[in-house]
């Protein structure tokens, strides 16, 4: 059986202690305040879905999934899925690793950082915003602990992906806002030329123009969707 952890309720966290049911479901929003009862629970098996949402080292949520995970027997399993786990660069790996337990395997933190992120360093501080040796990282991840399956391996059922155009008008008020931002731009590149060495200036522009086309079509794209939805189950 299993339940979805809600709120910060006594009834919820005597749950929790009882350890009435099989498998419990609950949002990282809300995991801190849970994390002392779910890590006394005794539960021997822990899957974080969406993991790459603790990938912050600085974030509480990451340090009571690292203090959950820690709470696992030997015996048991702790699990990270997600279709992401890097979002930007290698470094959002580190904390990942560490509730998995499997971050000594790289040498430990520091050591990751220094061979995966090409560390610099400034008055700041070290900066581990870089990244070198993929291939080899990709290869050690795949040795150690990490399992890629693509859709079309595991849900053969389902069909390719679709993707449609949908051609709509920007609502009244938004083509008038379009329209005067629209002349404002065509009559700073006849007065400046189009050649001219501000292109930050154009860019500019061109972003309010993409802005205003991408506001007037909400409207739209509403009404698509509710359409949609009342369409298909």
């Amino acid at each position: 059986t299993a339940t979805i952890v809600r709120g910060t309720s006594r009834e919820r966290r005597g749950i929790l202690k009882l350890k009435a049911f099989d498998v419990y479901i609950i949002n990282y929003d809300i995991l801190t305040k849970f994390e002392d009862d779910l890590r006394t629970a005794g539960f021997m098996a822990v899957i974080f879905d969406e993991s790459h949402y603790a990938k912050n080292p600085k974030a509480k949520r990451t340090g009571a999934c690292k203090n959950i995970a820690k709470s696992v027997p030997v015996s048991g399993m702790v699990l990270a899925l997600t279709g992401t786990p890097v979002l930007n660069r290698p470094v959002e790996l580190v904390s990942q690793l560490e509730i998995l337990d499997r971050i000594d395997e790289f040498g430990g933190s520091w050591n990751f950082r220094k061979r995966y992120c090409n560390p610099s360093h400034n008055r700041f501080g070290w900066d581990f915003t870089g990244c070198a040796n993929t291939e080899e990282l990709n290869t050690m991840l795949r040795q150690t602990c990490y399992v890629r399956r693509n859709k079309a391996d595991v849900l053969k059922e389902l069909p390719a992906k679709a993707r449609y155009e949908v051609e709509v008008d920007l609502s009244g008020p938004a083509i008038s806002q379009y329209r005067m931002a629209e002349a404002d731009t065509l009559a700073y590149l006849s007065d400046n030329g189009y050649q001219s060495s501000n292109t930050a200036e154009h860019l500019s522009r061109i972003t309010t123009l993409k802005r205003l086309a991408g506001e007037g079509k909400i409207e739209a794209a509403c009404e698509w969707i509710d359409s949609f939805l009342d369409s298909t189950d």
